[in-house]
């Protein structure tokens, strides 16, 4: 895969588990079972991405247990610790009607409530519970805003905006 794709990181390995290779991996999105959907992962190793075929992933708590082809031991399994997984975009599972991945409202432009262009969605990351959306000019001078109800009065897909309220506008008076 090169760099046309659209990556979309779903965890890290924290650890080896067990003797026959599985590894301990962080999910990001805790609410998600997509590592029991799918049939292979992509490990980030250095700059590229590298296929492996998925033989199991079972939920442990806040992590899952993964077992992927070609790693049979602990050993070798200690060699991927830290390792990001990923998709492209493309092969994330179909949506239902009104469904959408957070990766997909990169990009937007961010409103206040009266119509002021805020900057652009950088990105999203996992506070706690809360998925905190950066808005701004790029990452690092962004405001993070939860994307939850409280803070998003409307997510317009099609004119590719998202609305934020009177409670999110003090986030910005903060920083």
């Amino acid at each position: 895969m090169d760099a046309k794709h659209q990556w979309v990181s779903l965890g890290k390995i924290s650890r080896e588990w067990g003797l026959r290779g599985q590894v301990k991996c962080l999910c990001f999105n805790e609410a998600s079972d997509l590592f029991s959907q799918v049939p292979h992962l992509y490990l980030r190793l250095q700059k590229d991405y590298q296929v492996r075929k998925l033989l199991s992933a079972k939920e442990h708590g806040k992590y899952w247990l993964l077992h992927f082809e070609g790693i049979h031991s602990p050993e070798e399994a200690k060699a991927y610790r830290g390792v990001l997984l990923a998709l492209p975009r493309e092969e994330l599972p179909p949506l239902k009607q009104g469904e959408f991945y957070l990766v997909d409202l990169e990009g937007f432009e961010v409103l206040s409530p009266a119509g002021k262009s805020l900057g652009q969605v950088q990105g999203f990351q996992q506070v706690g519970e809360s998925e905190v959306m950066q808005v701004g000019k790029n990452w690092q001078e962004s405001v993070g805003v939860p994307y939850e109800k409280d803070f998003i009065a409307s997510t317009r897909h099609p004119e590719k905006q998202i609305c934020l309220t009177d409670l999110a506008m003090e986030l910005f008076e903060l920083s």
